[in-house]
């Protein structure tokens, strides 16, 4: 990093190392190791998928043949098992129960998991009306399975365009409507939909950030892998409902003798779409393709060419044929296009004149030959194109069920492995992942990488403004495109833990805004990602925010002159911090970060007053916030006004927590006093209202407007005990005398 960082230009592909939210390791999954692994939080736990060139899983690896390099360092290798297949064999078995009886406890709970996402992607490609209802049915009874763990599934609309009909995830309810409003017309952008797996790990997340050394600023560029498609689904069917589809194929068969090389061809390019498409996202594919069928020109150089495309893209194809079988399906076709050779074959011998027409047929007789043959057995292409990538056919049948099931086995079967890092500090910043193998002939797909994060903090995926945020922070030196203010605020607690708030403000005129004067609509983004790290340089907290804004063009002056300002609140134990916070102009592709030393002193045994703070305003508390947090006040939460330089027309208050003594009788006191430039112009005292459950007693005082200098102190005092806290803030001098109060 300190090396890109010289150079000026620094190119990050970025890897979460979280999984999405709900995805645990299930507990028999955890417990079936036997052997059990013994690891601790200091080891990573890495999955690992090995196949060959051809697609096919590879199960007589060898740890010798495996070698893991973590930032470049070789790791020792720990534990290598091979895992997953083996668990639905048992489940059918009925044993599931016995093993997690004997199995031992939190055998592998205490790693750091870095397991493999499952990509399925359902497919519907060249479907008759009467074979998309059939395919639909089939689809919806594939989803009631159990998926793998870690599996995010989507479904796709394949025409001249590969069109997503759901997001990537892992809520079967959502695939199911999905399933059944594939032929609506109801689409999405590939972008869109693949964002669960592109900010999950392992991510094709890329952050390119554009670095001035001198002026310690950042230039950011993010993007998704993934690209633009069309907005448009076009299901179309191959054939048309008719007195007899099967009459119909034969005759469309026929016709696909003077268009054979062009159908083919269209063929060919949609599986490549596919591919093209699918091929942009991180990890192993397992394709469900349900399809009516796949005409191909019969060139076996660009089949070839395909297939071996899909296997460098990590696809397996799972060829899906919805149609039912009957006597008549597969043979219909098939007689009617022979016959029709046939029949230019017995017009050469015809006495008579002959129109140019069939004079015409009879000098293809050959590829007519050709065309009814390969047109007649449209499973041939998806049989190969299934086998040739790892995957199988399966046509001619109703049960599709158990064929399915050895899909999700294949998805499930991996490598375990374990190693202990040589960096054993969790401090936030990236690991690069390298899985090496001695055998030239493998492909080997895992993880490509994690951020260093407690384990506790790793069980939502890191989204994209994190990705930015965590990796910028890995920078050796500040960055700083634009200015911004933090702050921190000290509150009561117990259990040697106190409660801390942290604020950021951004001045709006610092920020780039998006103005669309059509519709008198201006856009800002703005994101905040920080770390809290102990005297050891640990990662102990994490926390961000994403927030996009969106007000009228005629309210942009006003959004200057304002502020936007975050609070967080934490439960910290006492001693030494860096705060380390990223803000981030998603709009104008903009970073700022700073650092901060903090203290956080032990709980006070006694009377005491927080941290006093400046108040920009009062707003509305979010459902999840409680009387937990200290910055709520009176069922609303308090936002503090970070910068110490006031505009002289502002009218602001302090607010402050005194925490008085349960064990003392007395009541508490409450003295406010202001002072400017260090001279005392005013003081009042008042008695204290009694505490809330907690013991806390919030308060909310106005602060007094003189130019220069200003200071507000509180002191609390209960018996002979006191507690005394202050503020200071700038007053400008007006521009115009105005009378003060």
């Amino acid at each position: 990093m300190e090396k890109l960082l010289r150079r000026g230009v620094v190119s990050l592909l970025l890897f979460a190392l979280q999984m999405p939210a709900g995805w645990t390791q299930p507990a028999q999954a955890q417990q079936e190791m036997q052997p059990v692994i013994r690891t601790s939080t200091a080891e990573v736990l890495l999955d690992v998928v090995v196949r060959d060139r051809r697609g096919r899983l590879v199960r007589n690896l060898r740890p010798e043949d495996i070698e893991i390099y973590e930032n470049g360092v070789k790791q020792q290798i720990r534990a290598f098992r091979f895992a997953g297949a083996e668990r639905r064999t048992t489940e059918r078995r009925g044993q599931e129960a016995a093993r997690q009886t004997s199995a031992t406890p939190g055998a592998a709970g205490a790693a750091l998991p870095l397991r493999t996402v499952n990509l399925l992607c359902i497919v519907f490609h060249n479907l008759d009306p009467v074979n998309r209802t059939r395919a639909q049915r089939v689809a919806e009874q594939l989803l009631k399975e159990e998926f793998p763990p870690n599996t995010l599934a989507a479904v796709f609309a394949l025409d001249d365009y590969l069109t997503p009909i759901s997001p990537f995830t892992d809520q079967k309810q959502d695939l199911l409507a999905a399933v059944q409003q594939a032929f609506s017309g109801r689409t999405l952008d590939f972008l869109d939909a693949s964002v669960p797996v592109l900010t999950a790990n392992p991510s094709a997340y890329t952050v390119t950030a554009l670095v001035d050394m001198a002026a310690r600023s950042a230039t950011i560029n993010d993007r998704l892998t993934g690209g633009e498609v069309s907005k448009l689904v076009v299901p179309r069917a191959e054939v048309s409902m008719s007195t007899s589809a099967n009459v119909t194929r034969g005759y469309q068969a026929r016709d696909r003798v003077d268009m054979a090389h062009v159908t083919g061809s269209r063929a060919l390019d949609q599986m490549a779409t596919m591919v093209s498409e699918l091929e942009k996202l991180p990890g192993r594919k397992s394709v469900i393709l349900m399809s009516g069928g796949l005409l191909t020109t019969g060139d076996p150089d660009a089949f070839g060419k395909l297939v071996a495309r899909a296997n460098a893209a990590n696809m397996t194809i799972y060829s899906f044929n919805p149609t039912e079988l009957n006597e008549t399906t597969d043979t219909q076709a098939a007689k009617i296009a022979l016959s029709q050779v046939a029949e230019v074959s017995r017009s050469q011998t015809a006495l008579g004149s002959v129109s140019l027409s069939e004079r015409r047929q009879q000098s293809r007789q050959g590829d007519a030959l050709e065309v009814a043959v390969r047109s007649s057995d449209i499973m041939a292409a998806l049989r190969e194109l299934a086998e040739g990538t790892g995957g199988f056919l399966v046509a001619n049948t109703a049960e599709f069920r158990k064929p399915f099931l050895r899909v999700l086995e294949e998805m499930e079967a991996h490598y375990e492995v374990a190693y202990r890092p040589a960096n054993l500090k969790l401090d936030g910043r990236l690991r690069t992942i390298e899985v090496k193998t001695s055998r030239k002939d493998l492909v080997v797909e895992s993880r490509n990488g994690y951020f260093a994060l407690p384990l506790r903090h790793s069980e939502k995926p890191l989204q994209p403004h994190e990705l930015i945020g965590l990796a910028l922070l890995g920078a050796e030196q500040p960055l700083a495109h634009f200015p911004f203010e933090l702050g921190y605020y000290t509150f009561g607690g117990s259990g040697g833990r106190r409660q801390v708030a942290f604020a950021f403000e951004v001045p709006g005129k610092a920020l780039a805004t998006a103005q669309d004067a059509a519709s008198g609509i201006a856009q800002a983004h703005v994101s905040v990602v920080g770390l809290v790290k102990d005297a050891e340089g640990e990662v102990v907290e994490k926390f961000s925010l994403d927030a996009p804004y969106q007000f009228a063009l005629a309210n942009l002056e006003a959004m200057k002159a304002s502020a936007i300002t975050h609070a967080q609140s934490l439960e910290l134990a006492a001693g030494r911090y860096l705060l380390e916070v990223a803000v981030l102009d998603r709009t104008g592709a903009r970073v700022s970060t700073k650092r901060l030393e903090l203290e956080v002193p032990e709980p006070p045994a006694g009377l005491a007053v927080s941290t006093p703070m400046l108040v920009q305003r009062v707003e509305e508390a979010g459902a999840a916030e409680g009387s937990s947090d200290p910055l709520v006040y009176q069922g609303r939460r308090v936002v503090p006004l970070v910068s110490p330089a006031l505009d002289p027309a502002m009218q602001p208050h302090v607010y402050f927590v005194v925490y008085p003594d349960r064990r003392k009788a007395e009541k508490a006191e409450l003295l406010v006093e202001f002072y400017v430039n260090g001279q005392r112009l005013a003081a009042q005292t008042a008695e204290l209202p009694p505490p809330d459950p907690s013991g806390a007693v919030p308060m909310m005082v106005s602060a007094a407007m003189r130019p220069g200098l200003c200071e507000v102190r509180i002191t609390a005092r209960q018996g002979e005990a006191q507690a005394r806290s202050s503020v200071r803030y700038v007053v400008p001098q007006a521009r115009q005398q105005s009378r003060v109060p």
